[in-house]
């Protein structure tokens, strides 16, 4: 379907409130930017359903390997080579072998089919955690012809302890409507 950006907020943020179950798991909050105005200047041909089960896989990911109490921070925005980006923050934590968020030697990895960092299952998320979220994410991101990355950043919110956070950002083209 061609849909403009501001119809792909709206489903974002829908799906963010169809997922309160897990997030209220962990009492995290979920946090979306404000939608701009020339979001409905531009559009794109995308496929809602894998659209959706992509921002559902994200998410769900961004909840389970969050702490509690957590903020979770949605951001998007058109750039300059007509591409919607969006990105998806969330808390990074220690895994059990101490590696913490997305070390950069993983950042590939995590999107090879069964790769998982974690072997530990996470209570309450009725997913399958056989660690084929982000192949299919990235997989499903390419055949719209974008791209999917993810990555540390450091949060410096909090100038006297700064920490990490962990960023899936991905790139959509889009053309003025």
């Amino acid at each position: 379907e061609i849909v403009t950006v501001d119809k792909i907020y709206e489903l974002i943020n829908s799906e963010i409130h169809n997922l309160e179950k897990y997030s209220s798991l962990k009492k995290q909050k979920v946090l979306i930017d404000q939608p701009k105005p020339r979001f409905g200047l531009f559009a794109m041909h995308i496929n809602l359903d894998f659209f959706k089960r992509v921002i559902r896989e994200i998410l769900i990911n961004a909840m389970k390997f969050s702490p509690a109490d957590a903020k979770i921070t949605l951001l998007l925005n058109i750039e300059e080579d007509q591409c919607l980006v969006i990105q998806i923050m969330n808390p990074a934590v220690e895994d059990n072998k101490k590696r913490i968020g997305i070390p950069m030697e993983y950042e590939n990895l995590v999107f090879e089919p069964f790769f998982r960092m974690n072997q530990f299952l996470n209570s309450g998320f009725d997913t399958l955690d056989i660690g084929m979220g982000l192949t299919m994410v990235r997989h499903v991101i390419k055949k719209h012809n974008g791209e999917a990355s993810i990555f540390n950043i450091k949060d410096y919110r909090d100038f006297s302890n700064s920490k990490f956070q962990v960023n899936i950002k991905i790139k959509l083209p889009v053309n003025l409507k």
